[in-house]
């Protein structure tokens, strides 16, 4: 397709960060589950400190073993699953809490939620909890190579929106050098901003962000 061969290249518009919105959006419907997110604005894809951010996320909301995951679902028996969610883009990121809840359920889980997210602010993490995340960290960055879509991908993101290369690495260092220090400091820093709330689901007793802000 000579067409195609012969067409200048148009390299992508570049774009400035947009403004983070908080507030609460919810839809009502009789959903047999209900699910809610709390989401927070933070770094852009390519900052020093985003595997810090990775670190918490497994801290507090990555796997069977994360914080949210051992009080609302093992011990408490609130959710159907509770989960953190980072996402990055060029210009806007958002770490995002996540849970599947029963709506008789949504005051306690909301409230369950905040009360995890206040300690980790407040009390920090453990040097135990830092190790744990920096090997689980590492053992996806590694095993992650064995996929090759998966590979691929990370090589194209980084190359596409930051003109770089993607250096594993250079990715194992930056999370050896993860500490708890670093990740109580983003902690502060991440769940300082109020946060944008949505909820689908059949009518809960209160809006979720009432329930969570007070």
């Amino acid at each position: 397709m000579p067409e195609l061969i012969s067409a200048p290249f148009t390299p992508p518009q570049t774009l400035a960060a947009q403004a983070f919105y908080d507030g609460y959006g919810e839809y009502i419907h009789n959903y047999e589950q209900s699910e809610l997110s709390i989401a927070f604005p933070t770094m852009p894809l390519g900052d020093a400190r985003a595997p810090t951010l990775s670190a918490i996320d497994c801290i507090l909301g990555n796997g069977m073993s994360s914080r949210l995951f051992q009080r609302l679902r093992e011990k408490m028996g609130l959710v159907y699953s509770v989960y953190t969610s980072p996402w990055m883009g060029k210009t806007n990121s958002l770490f995002s809490v996540c849970a599947n809840v029963n709506v008789k359920n949504t005051v306690d889980a909301v409230r369950a939620i905040k009360n995890e997210i206040d300690k980790l602010v407040h009390d920090g993490v453990t040097e135990d909890e830092a190790e744990k995340a920096k090997t689980q960290l590492k053992v996806a960055a590694m095993f992650g190579k064995e996929n090759p879509m998966n590979y691929m991908l990370a090589l194209m993101r980084r190359r596409v929106l930051l003109g770089i290369d993607y250096d594993l690495d250079a990715l194992i260092e930056r999370i050896d050098a993860i500490t708890v220090d670093k990740i109580n400091t983003l902690a502060r820093e991440l769940f300082a901003s109020r946060a944008a709330i949505a909820y689908a689901g059949k009518k809960p007793p209160k809006a979720i962000d009432d329930i969570f802000y007070n």
